[in-house]
């Protein structure tokens, strides 16, 4: 009975007589001679980059190097996996998040009986939210106008105030707004946290004089 153990970093093949099975039995009438057959299971690997941070919206792309004995090695069976679940097979993995929320990267490689593995953590922030105002910068006294927010990653209903009119509010993407009194006023719009601004010039109504030949009641041109 004969059993081929392996060195460290070493994995069994087989015997130079072609039998698998590292403890072999021999019945013998004469003198024989085997060899058995060893792969150097050393694997390692790195990827090009270590723990992430990015933004939905965004992508990253990991790269796999793998090495076996010291020596370059195949890493198009490196398999990829997101919190566990197998992504895919490749050299490279593209991560492109759709929620923000914390994920764990798994690179893992199996060589000749051993298996080297990488692991990533990636934290994906929301994206920001941001606002664009579109109004008419001018007002007359007296008269309104459309006031509209065009937001980007909103989150619930965007909010407006003006601290030149305290008891001026309104809610949602296009609202209405106007001032009686002249003055600059400074229109608020606010979603997720982040708030926009703008200003808004409002005038005084021009007086209307009266054009002679016209009636206007009590008026008399001349006196």
């Amino acid at each position: 009975t004969v059993t081929a153990v392996a060195a460290e970093g070493y994995a069994f093949y087989k015997w130079d007589d072609g039998q698998t099975n590292p403890k072999r039995v021999d019945v013998v009438t004469k003198d024989i001679s085997v060899t058995a057959l060893f792969n150097d299971a050393r694997v390692a690997m790195t990827l090009d980059k270590g723990d992430t941070t990015m933004t939905v919206g965004e992508s990253v792309t990991f790269n796999a190097s793998v090495t076996l004995g010291g020596k370059e090695y195949s890493n198009q069976n490196v398999q990829w996996a997101i919190n566990d679940e197998l992504e895919q097979n490749g050299g490279s993995f593209t991560f492109t998040p759709s929620a923000a929320g914390s994920y764990k990267l798994k690179a893992g490689l199996e060589a000749n009986g051993d298996r080297a593995e990488v692991t990533v953590n990636i934290t994906v922030n929301a994206a920001p939210t941001k606002i664009t105002l579109t109004a008419p910068t001018t007002l007359t006294a007296g008269t309104s106008t459309t006031l509209s927010a065009s937001v980007e990653n909103a989150s619930g209903d965007t909010t407006w105030y003006c601290p030149q009119l305290p008891g001026w509010s309104a809610t949602g993407n296009q609202v209405q707004f106007s001032a009686s009194q002249p003055g600059r006023y400074y229109v608020q719009a606010t979603n997720n946290g982040v708030t926009a601004e703008l200003a808004i010039e409002v005038t005084a109504a021009p007086s209307q004089t009266p054009t002679p030949g016209q009636n206007y009641g009590d008026y008399y041109p001349g006196g």
